[in-house]
């Protein structure tokens, strides 16, 4: 009885082990966007799964003010200028991971605290804190530019 044990015993073990021995593949998430009827310089939120994401489709004068802006940012320009005139990136703040809320144009900010961010996901200088630029997805366009493929 006790060799019948210990044989259950290996052999489990050794199931456990092969498992996590071939389980070293990397998941890919992604999902798609579809970008028709998105206005211009208004964010819409997505959800996909335990992610949240902010899609915009910014207009050329948005893009001009952006480029100057009349208030100071923490960090260098996040803009990536190679996937304009879209912007995507999680809807989730840098200090509290709270969800992202539309406070007035050109400015989203992180629901439960101070933490306020552009159009192109910089961080706005507050009173005393420092906080990062919002994190940005991987995203290919699909169809031209009709429809987005976010990777996390």
């Amino acid at each position: 009885m006790k060799i019948l044990v210990w044989v259950g015993l290996a052999f489990i073990g050794w199931i456990l082990l092969q498992y996590s021995l071939g389980n070293n593949e990397k998941v890919v998430r992604s999902f798609v966007v579809d970008l028709d009827g998105l206005e211009f310089d208004t964010p819409k939120f997505a959800n996909q799964g335990n992610n949240r994401f902010v899609i915009m489709k910014l207009s050329d004068p948005m893009i001009m003010n952006l480029q100057n802006p009349n208030y100071n940012v923490w960090h260098g320009d996040s803009m990536k200028s190679s996937q304009l005139p879209f912007f995507v990136a999680y809807a989730i703040g840098t200090i509290n991971n709270c969800p992202l809320i539309l406070v007035k144009p050109e400015i989203l900010k992180e629901s439960c605290s101070h933490a306020s961010y552009d159009f192109i996901g910089r961080a706005i200088k507050g009173d005393k804190y420092k906080f990062d630029n919002l994190y940005q997805p991987e995203y290919t366009y699909l169809d031209g530019q009709n429809r987005i493929e976010i990777n996390f």
